[in-house]
């Protein structure tokens, strides 16, 4: 008798303290659990990502399909015909198999409708070929460095792009920053609905793309890039919801960026006034920004303006040396440097408005100093790929302030024979 109550208390006290356990368990889930994460909207969306589930974009995310087109702003500016071409002959997309960095910054450049023959490239390139190639994993492979490597990844969250510092990688095959396939999409007028072919055969669309982007924004630990991919593409809309549930908005995006240390970052830190300069300009169109924030950025690139007139006034007139903290040598090659970094502040400096623009006598300086830096460049012949990367910078800059497009003016100079065969340099423009 005394044993079965022995048995009968031991079950007793086994099946309270289970209880307790789960009480105390789903007390302290909810003591720790955030609010945002209890909410209605946000609880099915997370069991969703966590049962690897597709989580639908109409949940949370209310995009236009077609990216906001920035033009640039007329100035008093000159630019030759001599830097054009410098600009435009150095940055043909002539390698084969290109790199999936440099078909992006080819296509960034010269645009989808841009049409390249065997005489000037060695093989028929296309704008839209180069674009197709980015937006499907199986033509990327054919069309790219790389093997048979993964490119275009379906996720819950929608369509990732491999980076090309993960294990996933070979060959450059990938985007180099959070975001950057997004943003030459975004700059190249990309719609969202656009198909994209993932590693498994599916089909997708570029909003599956930005979908991911958004939900993994947390991860960016480059904003300069998702920066002007959600302000082409977002706009009107504000803000946005990441994978735990958290609001940002372009007001916290632009405080992020101009917090950043100058001179840091990719390129000598030059991807961080343009970014700013875009949100700006989106922001006469739409409004995204706060006037006390809008009055941050546009303060904050004056003071690069500055910055950048120390700089070219200076001794050695170098923009290397811009920042209070020297940006560390890009591609560890002065030309190239010089390149990139001239190259890069005039892109920004063509679509910026025109109160927080340098001088143009400091403009004028530094187109002055592209254009010897790129007569400086290698023999052809012994250049590296990579060259293309900063140089497209500094064509597409170039193209800006004359408020032309490069495709048009390449072929214009081609078809009017201005254009020759030079042994060092590939092609230069000719006497007229």
């Amino acid at each position: 008798m005394n044993q079965k109550k022995s048995i009968r208390w031991c079950f007793g006290l086994l099946a309270t303290t289970a209880v307790g356990v789960v009480c105390l368990t789903v007390i302290d889930l909810k003591a720790v659990t955030p609010g945002w994460f209890r909410s209605q909207s946000q609880v099915p969306m997370a069991r969703k990502v966590v049962r690897g589930e597709p989580v639908d974009a109409g949940e949370f995310l209310d995009s236009r399909d077609l990216p906001i087109k920035l033009t640039p702003i007329p100035s008093g500016i000159t630019v030759s015909d001599i830097d054009i071409s410098l600009a435009l002959c150095a940055s043909l997309p002539h390698w084969n198999p290109p790199t999936v960095p440099s078909m992006m910054h080819a296509l960034r450049l010269w645009g989808v409708e841009s049409e390249f023959t065997n005489e000037m490239v060695g093989l028929p390139v296309t704008g839209a070929l180069m674009r197709d190639a980015l937006l499907s994993d199986r033509q990327c492979a054919k069309r790219t460095l790389g093997g048979d490597s993964e490119y275009l990844t379906e996720t819950p969250y929608g369509v990732a792009v491999t980076r090309i510092n993960s294990d996933a990688a070979r060959h450059y095959r990938g985007e180099a920053h959070f975001g950057q396939l997004l943003k030459v999409l975004a700059e190249t007028g990309a719609p969202l609905s656009a198909a994209v072919e993932t590693r498994s055969g599916k089909l997708m669309s570029v909003r599956d793309i930005l979908r991911h982007a958004v939900l993994r924004f947390p991860e960016a630990n480059e904003l300069e890039f998702i920066g002007i991919a959600l302000g082409l593409y977002l706009p009107p809309q504000k803000a946005w919801v990441d994978q735990f549930g958290v609001t940002h908005d372009f007001d916290e995006l632009v405080v992020r960026l101009i917090e950043q240390p100058l001179g840091e970052g990719a390129c000598g830190g030059c991807h961080l006034p343009y970014t700013v300069a875009v949100i700006v300009r989106v922001d006469e169109q739409q409004a995204i920004l706060s006037a006390a924030i809008r009055d941050k950025a546009i303060a904050w690139l004056t003071d690069v303006s500055r910055r950048l007139e120390v700089a070219v006034s200076s001794e050695d007139g170098s923009v290397t040396n811009w920042a209070a903290n020297s940006p560390k040598s890009p591609w560890n090659d002065d030309v190239l440097d010089q390149i990139a970094l001239t190259g890069h502040h005039l892109e920004w400096i063509a679509i910026a408005p025109r109160g927080v623009r340098p001088s143009e006598q400091t403009v004028n300086q530094l187109i002055l100093r592209l254009s010897d830096s790129l007569a400086a460049l290698p023999e052809i012949r012994i250049r590296s790929f990579k060259t293309l990367l900063p140089c497209s910078h500094a064509a597409r800059a170039l193209c800006l302030l004359r408020n032309i497009q490069p495709h048009l003016a390449w072929r214009q100079l081609w078809d009017e024979k201005r254009i020759i065969r030079s042994k060092r340099m590939g092609f230069e423009l000719g006497r007229l």
